[in-house]
């Protein structure tokens, strides 16, 4: 499996980060200690999936499982980014099939 474990650590910091939310603040939102989401933060521990979820409640956010042939396409939503020309929307308005 090819996963950047990273780059969701990564996340959890720079949602951290716009939210103006400190690490103590989190820690006492979740209840888990500072040092223990420093660690998260620079990946040095393997963050449990309770613990994950705490963080992502906590920033406001929740955790989906994504079908990869999406993950473009809710991306260019969360960036809102224009659909290419040759792309076609998710949804329709109209009855087309």
């Amino acid at each position: 499996m090819n996963f950047n474990k990273f780059a969701l650590l990564e996340a959890i910091k720079e949602r951290r980060d716009a939210e103006r939310i400190s690490q103590a603040e989190l820690s006492r939102r979740t209840n888990i200690p500072q040092s223990h989401i420093s660690r998260i933060e620079r990946g040095i521990v393997d963050v449990q999936l309770s613990t994950l979820m705490q963080i992502s409640f906590a920033l406001g956010c929740e955790l989906r499982m994504i079908p990869k042939r999406h993950v473009d396409l809710v991306d260019r939503v969360i960036d809102r980014q224009p659909y290419e020309t040759n792309d076609k929307p998710a949804y329709s308005l109209d009855d087309e099939t």
